[in-house]
């Protein structure tokens, strides 16, 4: 998996810096837990696309969609809220983040996430498929603490279905 593949990468370049006593490393897990998620079907979008677009192409008839048999579908999207928490028994309040998914081909999304923490907020986003439990989010940059920063989110499924373990291996 590709993401996967940055993940290694990042953490072997932050081990580097670490142990050449760099400062600029850091590493930070997270636990974070669903507090809200919101879906947006463009199907009436798509279908009204096809009769009346402006770019060029008319046809007679309205496009059908099965939304709940196959989808998502390109343009829909999800949006999530979470609560993140220091400790895996989710007793210590870390922060909140934001998460949204554009479905693109295949059951395939891009999706942007951001981490509000007490110093910072964090900034990431990359290429997630519809029915992953692991996956890794680059990290582009961020607020506060977390200014001028990269590196990689690896996700993991938690514990329970509504929980996600989060590995923060960030660069300065």
């Amino acid at each position: 998996m590709l993401t996967g593949a940055l993940f290694v990468v990042l953490a072997l370049l932050a081990h580097g810096a670490q142990a050449r006593g760099v400062s600029d490393f850091r590493s930070l897990t997270l636990y974070s837990t669903v507090n809200k998620v919101q879906f947006l079907a463009n199907v009436d979008d798509e279908a009204r696309g096809y009769v009346d677009n402006p770019f060029g192409f008319h046809s007679k008839g309205a496009a059908t969609s099965k939304e709940d048999q196959n989808g998502p579908f390109p343009g829909d999207e999800a949006f999530f809220s979470f609560h993140l928490y220091s400790d895996a028994a989710h007793h210590k309040p870390a922060g909140v983040a934001i998460f949204s998914c554009q479905y693109y081909f295949n059951r395939n999304a891009f999706c942007t996430a951001s981490y509000q923490l007490k110093s910072g907020n964090v900034i990431a986003g990359g290429a997630s498929q519809f029915n992953a439990n692991n996956f890794t989010l680059a990290v582009t940059g961020g607020t506060g603490a977390y200014t001028n920063t990269a590196g990689a989110i690896e996700i993991t499924e938690g514990s329970s279905g509504n929980s996600q373990r989060l590995r923060f291996v960030l660069l300065k």
